[in-house]
């Protein structure tokens, strides 16, 4: 089949219908990223964020908070990005953020931040006064790149001719100065002038 979200639904809700006999939280936890993340290409938003609050349950009924933390994360990016609701995406995101710093989650961490850039950024607003809190060791870095110099000249891209290659990277160091990043990157239609 050419388009096979619909069997990657099947075949995810089927492995978590079995987690619980193989009481595997890693397998859990790609189980349900895995099942949120083809409900939303499918665009069954609603169906991703059931999704991502029975993970957030597993992960606290197994006391797995880097689950909580990547499934708020999670359900902060659908909010924001697909529904639009910014307050809604802020509130998960901090939470999650809360979340992150009582277990020392530097990666899960470092998603929040993406996310939350990443939201703001999709707005337009790419000087945001960022409302999470600081943390040490946290660099961001955000790129906009001219469509052409970033190679995609197809018309899909660039019907405007005012689009941009927006890049943000979020870099987070642990304890032993090993660096932990994200990096999400969108194609952004800059409206106006």
């Amino acid at each position: 089949s050419a388009y096979s979200t619909p069997e990657a639904i099947r075949f995810f809700t089927q492995a978590l219908d079995l987690i619980d006999e193989v009481n595997d939280l890693g397998l859990a936890r790609r189980g349900y990223e895995g099942l949120a993340g083809a409900q939303t290409l499918a665009n069954d938003v609603g169906g991703a964020l059931d999704t991502y609050r029975k993970m957030f349950a597993y992960g606290i009924s197994h006391g797995d908070i880097p689950m909580e933390v990547s499934s708020r994360s999670k359900m902060g990016w659908v909010s924001g990005m697909r529904l639009g609701q910014l307050a809604e995406a802020e509130e998960y995101l901090k939470e999650a953020e809360l979340l992150a710093h009582q277990c020392n989650d530097l990666p899960g961490l470092a998603e929040v931040h993406a996310n939350f850039c990443f939201i703001y950024n999709s707005t337009g607003n790419f000087e945001a006064d960022f409302a999470l809190s600081t943390y040490t060791g946290f660099t961001y870095s955000i790129v906009c790149t001219d469509i052409a110099s970033a190679g995609l000249t197809a018309t899909p891209y660039n019907l405007t001719g005012k689009s941009k290659k927006v890049e943000i990277t979020v870099t987070v160091k642990d304890l032993r100065g090993h660096p932990h990043s994200v990096v999400l990157s969108s194609i952004k239609t800059i409206r106006g002038g």
